[in-house]
């Protein structure tokens, strides 16, 4: 999927959208984003997470640390009001939003 014209566009207007690491930005750091990331990531949710998924940029470390989240079955959204955690139970209703 990532190598799909599809994902091109989306990235690229997510990274024009937020540019920033947004888990920086709420820490007071500025960063630069590398990694347009899925909330809910697709080996946990499959090609949905290319259609109808929450996604943020975030640094290279940042991303890391979410990562190493998901491995717990923590889904952390960085949203411009704080952080909100998800479980995987969770994303339907965020799905259906």
């Amino acid at each position: 999927m990532y190598k799909t014209s599809a994902w091109a566009s989306l990235r690229k207007s997510q990274m024009s959208r937020q540019p920033l690491c947004q888990a920086c930005l709420l820490e007071g750091h500025i960063a630069s984003a590398a990694h347009v990331d899925h909330v809910f990531p697709w080996r946990s949710i499959g090609t949905e997470a290319f259609r109808a998924n929450l996604l943020q940029s975030l640094c290279g470390p940042c991303h890391s640390r979410k990562t190493g989240l998901e491995q717990k079955g923590t889904f952390r959204h960085y949203r411009t009001d704080g952080v909100r955690d998800y479980a995987i139970e969770d994303w339907n209703a965020v799905a259906n939003r």
